[in-house]
């Protein structure tokens, strides 16, 4: 079992009010944030900030990066579920948007910006040229032997002959914990 599947007891008021006290000072005490942004053609670029620069300073820098400056796009982030970085002077990264330590931040064009200028490289080859891009690992293909499809009740080349399907072909290849799951 995980342990998000575990019964946990809920945090008093007080208790409560004694996280939020030490989240806030120890975003009080940070001085800088390193904001990884990724963008739609998997190339990602980490960019370091301060306490004083503001969600604007954000979009500014991420506007000065992409080659279409022009058209509109929006930054989200994900805290408690899905929040877009608002464009605004006022917002604070660390204070009011509470970035601590290392924050990943999605680049997603906008709706109205235009489909073509989606479709370009969207960093300007400055950047392009230190951006990384990103791996995706891939887990290797295990298949079975055949002594192993024997032995869990497959029959060999029965799917085509008799007209089976998908379900035929996967007979074999399930796992044993579910062979006590399934109805005959």
């Amino acid at each position: 079992m995980g342990a998000n599947t575990t019964n946990k007891r809920l945090l008093s008021d007080a208790e409560e009010q004694k996280l939020q006290e030490e989240k806030a000072a120890k975003l009080a005490s940070t001085t800088e944030v390193k904001i990884k942004i990724s963008f739609p053609d998997e190339m990602k670029l980490v960019t370091t900030f301060t306490a004083e620069d503001s969600a604007a300073d954000l979009y500014t820098t991420v506007r000065g990066m992409i080659v279409a400056e022009d058209q509109p796009f929006k930054l989200v982030y994900f805290d408690r579920g899905t929040q877009t970085v608002p464009d605004d002077p006022k917002k604070r990264l660390i204070k009011h948007l509470g970035f601590g330590g290392g924050v990943m931040v999605n680049f997603h064009w906008a709706d109205s910006s235009d489909p073509l200028r989606r479709q370009a490289p969207i960093l300007k080859p400055r950047w392009a040229g230190m951006a990384k891009e990103q791996v995706v690992a891939q887990t290797p293909q295990v298949e079975a032997e055949d002594d192993e499809v024997a032995d869990s009740g497959a029959v060999k080349g029965k799917g085509k002959e008799n007209g089976g399907g998908a379900a035929d072909k996967l007979k074999g290849k399930m796992a044993k914990w579910t062979k006590g799951l399934s109805r005959k």
